[in-house]
């Protein structure tokens, strides 16, 4: 009870109290919300295919499943910015396509750079 309601208050505009465990929680929780909210109403990713779906679930799982090495909230806040910045187009690209493959690269090198290990 008491890490939601750090939670709460911190979806409220408030850091102060709030431990970077916490904090790093909800920067993975907005990474989340933006991927699965991104296109909820195109076209094009209403009908995407179970198995590009099931990829691209098991690629934000293992993103937001790491131990990371923050060294503070802003670190964690600037790399789940940038990865989502990285992210967002995937689901408007061809799996096949070089722009595509560059960026889940990209993606996991970012991730590779502040991971403490893999799970």
């Amino acid at each position: 009870m008491h890490r939601t309601w750090k939670l709460v208050r911190l979806k409220r505009g408030g850091e102060e109290g709030v431990t970077l465990e916490d904090f790093v929680t909800c920067q993975r929780a907005r990474f989340v919300n933006m991927i699965c909210t991104q296109h909820a109403y195109d076209t094009l990713d209403g009908s995407t295919p179970i198995d590009r779906q099931r990829r691209s679930f098991d690629r934000v799982a293992g993103l937001v499943s790491r131990v990371y090495a923050f060294a503070d909230g802003e670190s964690a806040r600037n790399c789940f910015t940038r990865i989502a910045g990285l992210s967002t187009n995937l689901n408007d690209t061809r799996e096949e396509a070089t722009d595509f493959l560059v960026q889940v690269e990209r993606t996991q090198d970012l991730a590779d750079v502040v991971t403490k290990s893999c799970s």
